[in-house]
This record gives C-alpha cells, sequence and structure tokens, in this order.
C-alpha cells in the first residue's frame, strides 16, 4: 500500500518540475533552464522526461558536443529506455560512427 503513495508522489513531482521547466521555457530563461535541467538530471537520474528537456535546452543553445554528452549520461541511467535509444539514433550529427562506437563501449 505504501509503495503506491511513492508512485503517486513521483508522478506528481514530476508534473510539477515539468511545469517549472515549461514556465522557464516561456519566460525566455534558457541559461536558467539549462542549470535547473542539468541540476534535475543528477537528482533524478531515472526520469526520462527531465533527460528529454535538457537535451532540448542544448539543442536550443546549439551545444552539440553536450547534447552527445547528455545522451551518454543517459544511457549510462536508463540503459533499457527504447524512447531513449530512438532519440540517439534519430540524433542529426555528422559523427555517427564515433557515437555508435561510443554506445559500444559502454555496453
Amino acid at each position: 500500500m505504501m509503495s503506491y503513495y511513492f508512485v503517486i508522489a513521483g508522478i506528481l513531482v514530476s508534473f510539477l518540475l515539468s511545469r517549472l521547466l515549461q514556465q522557464e521555457w516561456c519566460d525566455g530563461n534558457i541559461e536558467h533552464l539549462k542549470l535547473q535541467a542539468r541540476m534535475l538530471t543528477s537528482s533524478v537520474p531515472h526520469c526520462l522526461p527531465v533527460w528529454r528537456i535538457a537535451v532540448a535546452v542544448e539543442r536550443e543553445l546549439n551545444g552539440r558536443v553536450e547534447v552527445r554528452h547528455l545522451y551518454s549520461q543517459a544511457l549510462q541511467k536508463l540503459p533499457l529506455c527504447a524512447t531513449l535509444w530512438k532519440d540517439v539514433i534519430f540524433f542529426p550529427t555528422n559523427t555517427y560512427p564515433e557515437l555508435i562506437s561510443s554506445i559500444y563501449r559502454m555496453l
């Protein structure tokens, strides 16, 4: 019975965090959003939406190397997440073989 409360609390926290980050995005505070997203990836590392938000922020800031680094970190935390793998595979990069080899090294 107690585990259901933790699940509901986790969903509520995820919703509130996503609303906070969305508000920062709408206000145009991209650097502040980047900082918050990075803090959330370290405090809630198994939450896919947080990783996707962090990647979206870096894409907006044209941080191509940082996006690859975030994907690498996310795959270490969520190695069985099919949605994340799909995002990594379809990430437009001109160093595709290098990305695949770094994924192989992680496994």
